[in-house]
């Protein structure tokens, strides 16, 4: 039940209005998102929990939602609830920086995680093509029919930790927008505790005719590729992907759960959508800028370098001792770190770029990478540029990127659509995304899985095929828990 709230004030956004955050105290139970599960399509779940150093877990959802907003092609499609209400033209960018100023969520100065949030939703690879100006590339037929783009344009933003539920938003104290906010914090409470959760859908297994497979030997194939490409020196590192497909359709919000449980990342996140879904457990930031007095620091945390984790305490430390002394996998993240300091060097403060705990090893349930961080302090803020500096990590392209991407284009069959592209918010002020890899896509009684593997002068081709099943192997376990529905490559 919802015992007490807290207002807690803070200075004036504009002329009577105050940025305000309600916090509703719950007290006889154990607070948990997943026990919401909005009635409608248009609703996300980001969870974010730490790896290593977890205080606590907090999750924020967006409810209420009125606006969302897509982009498909050159086609800004704006809708009120599920009604369209505008369709334009325009280029994905313009479009993804002018939904920065479309809400004026504010967030209180004790906040370390939103602040001012503008929109939250995914941004897809493809965005990279109008960010670099190369809209020759991706002209390949997208097989999911899903939009580059697609935002939420919060107006109010819940937050929830273990024993209490967080509203914020700015309107005017003791008036009755605020009387209004009251009531929603208390109907919130009625979201999570009294309404009934939907039923959980799983469908059972689909008649494997009429899909068309390509089969390990085209993948092993499109490595030798690359590594001629390198040999011939046309560049140093590439990142090539395979999709692997699930005919099966599973529920989200059971999928999510079960993700969460089985493989649980720094990013864990959940968008739905009216016909189709986005989750996944990403382990890595696409881009974090956070404000601090007058300076706007950003970080990127490169990841590379995979091993499977062990079957017992021995064998673990056996294969990261591998990993650790492996020269392939050492010079491909490397290469990725330099690629990370090159891109953030374009928008920071001259000598502030720095790496901190340079090829550290994090593990996972089924896998275990080298990691490192790179963070740097920003003159000026300015979303769109880091953005465009930084998009798409190099840890899903290669190096260096724009030949990377070119060949890409030539190595993969299909567009990636939202793969290697980014989940998370975007704001006047802050930006946190993490990439699109350990993601899945359910859509059309299918559920869509892909990996890459970065090839480099002394890759092995078979290894590289092991890699990319590595590193789908928690998704896959996940969705023979909930179905044995059949796998395929594509």
């Amino acid at each position: 039940m919802l015992n007490y709230i807290v207002v807690d004030r803070e200075k004036p956004v504009t002329a009577g209005h105050y940025c305000i955050s309600m916090i509703g105290v719950v007290t006889g139970y154990s607070m948990s998102l997943l026990k919401t599960y909005r009635r409608s399509s248009f609703s996300f779940i980001n969870t974010n929990s730490y790896i290593f150093e977890v205080k606590h877990s907090r999750s924020f959802i967006g409810v209420f939602n009125k606006v969302t907003a897509e982009h498909r092609s050159t086609t800004v499609s704006i809708y009120f609830f599920n009604s369209l209400i505008r369709r334009s033209f325009g280029e994905p960018h313009v479009f993804l920086n002018n939904s920065m100023y479309l809400t004026n969520v504010k967030a209180t100065k004790h906040d370390h995680f939103v602040s001012e949030v503008g929109s939250i939703g995914y941004v897809g690879y493809d965005l990279f093509r109008y960010l670099r100006k190369r809209t020759g590339l991706f002209s390949k037929k997208d097989t999911f029919g899903v939009p580059d783009v697609f935002m939420h344009l919060t107006k109010e933003l819940v937050l929830t930790y273990q024993t209490t539920i967080q509203l914020k938003s700015n309107c005017g104290l003791l008036s009755k927008q605020y009387i209004l906010k009251l009531k929603k914090l208390r109907c919130v409470v009625n979201i999570i505790y009294i309404t009934p959760s939907r039923a959980l859908i799983v469908l059972k297994r689909i008649s494997k005719k009429g899909i068309t497979t390509i089969v390990r030997t085209k993948y092993l194939g499109l490595v030798t590729k690359a590594v001629t490409y390198i040999h011939k020196g046309k560049l140093m590192q590439i990142q090539v992907s395979r999709r692997f497909v699930k005919r099966v359709r599973l529920d989200g919000l059971h999928f999510f759960k079960s993700l969460k449980t089985v493989n649980p990342s720094a990013y864990m996140f959940l968008l739905r959508y009216e016909f189709f879904d986005v989750l996944g457990a990403s382990p890595e930031i696409q881009i974090k800028q956070t404000t601090q007095r007058q300076d706007y620091l950003t970080s990127i945390k490169p990841i590379a370098g995979t091993r499977p984790r062990g079957r017992s305490v021995n064998e673990d430390l056996r294969l990261e001792a591998m990993l650790r002394s492996d020269l392939k996998e050492i010079a491909e993240h490397v290469m990725l770190v330099d690629l990370a300091r090159n891109d953030l060097g374009i928008v920071s403060a001259y000598g502030t770029v720095y790496c901190f705990n340079l090829m550290s090893i994090e593990k996972y349930s089924h896998v275990q990478h080298i990691v490192s961080t790179v963070k740097s302090k920003i003159n000026r803020n300015s979303t769109m540029a880091i953005l465009n500096a930084t998009f798409p990590a190099g840890t899903v392209t290669g190096t260096p990127k724009l030949k990377a991407m070119e060949l890409i284009d030539k190595l993969e069959p299909m567009k990636r659509s939202f793969y290697g592209g980014s989940v998370g918010y975007v704001s006047t002020n802050d930006i946190e995304t993490a990439i699109t890899i350990r993601t899945s896509l359910i859509h059309k009684q299918r559920t869509y899985i892909q990996s890459a593997a970065g090839i480099v002068f002394h890759s092995r081709p078979v290894g590289e095929v092991k890699e990319t099943e590595n590193k789908v192997v928690a998704i896959l376990s996940c969705i023979n828990k909930l179905d044995g529905g059949s796998t395929i490559n594509i």
